[in-house]
């Protein structure tokens, strides 16, 4: 995009964004958003058992996942001879090695799941604290399944998501800090 278009868009979404922000959430919340929060005021009645067992489903789930759709676990997976379908226990992981991050700079697009197009992903990098940034991709609604998990706390103690509020977070503010 050339940088006449790319400030045009830009301060369109400037303008839009207050407008898109006032319409009632039931209106512009993915079904992400909504299916998190349905699960975590559910859950949060579950007794320890059934919180490991969904975790190690969900877990089993994810692996699976990874070894059909990303070329990078795919190979590890039949390199060490891992079977994502007998994980039985949080500790199966012991199993796999560290995902570090010079494997992650020099596999980014093999640790790409084939079945997520492009326009579902966004790219993220760290400050680069350690000396080095690090680029990686994530969904592009996963905000939406983090904000659901900040207003279930926030309910907890009294809050609602329809009350007045301010957040500083991930960029510096106008008073220097986070």
């Amino acid at each position: 995009m050339n940088a006449l278009l790319e400030a045009t868009v830009q301060r369109v979404k400037e303008h839009v964004r207050p407008v898109y922000d006032r319409f009632p959430l039931r209106f512009r919340a993915p079904s992400i958003y909504w299916h998190t929060l349905a699960l975590l005021t559910e859950s949060q009645f579950w007794d320890e058992d059934r919180i490991k067992e969904y975790e190690v489903m969900q877990l089993r789930r994810m692996l699976q996942h990874c070894a059909s759709q990303v070329p990078y676990y795919r190979r590890l997976f039949h390199r060490i001879g891992f079977d994502p379908a007998l994980v039985r226990q949080v500790s199966d992981l012991t199993a796999l090695p560290t995902l570090d991050k010079e494997t992650v700079r020099l596999n980014l697009q093999d640790l790409l799941a084939e079945n997520i197009p492009a326009s579902k992903r966004v790219y993220y990098t760290t400050g680069g604290t350690m000396g080095k940034t690090l680029g990686f991709w994530g969904l592009r609604e996963a905000g939406w399944r983090e904000r659901a998990f900040m207003e279930t706390q926030w309910m907890r103690v009294g809050f609602h998501r329809d009350r007045l509020r301010a957040m500083l977070k991930g960029k510096e503010s106008l008073f220097g800090f986070c």
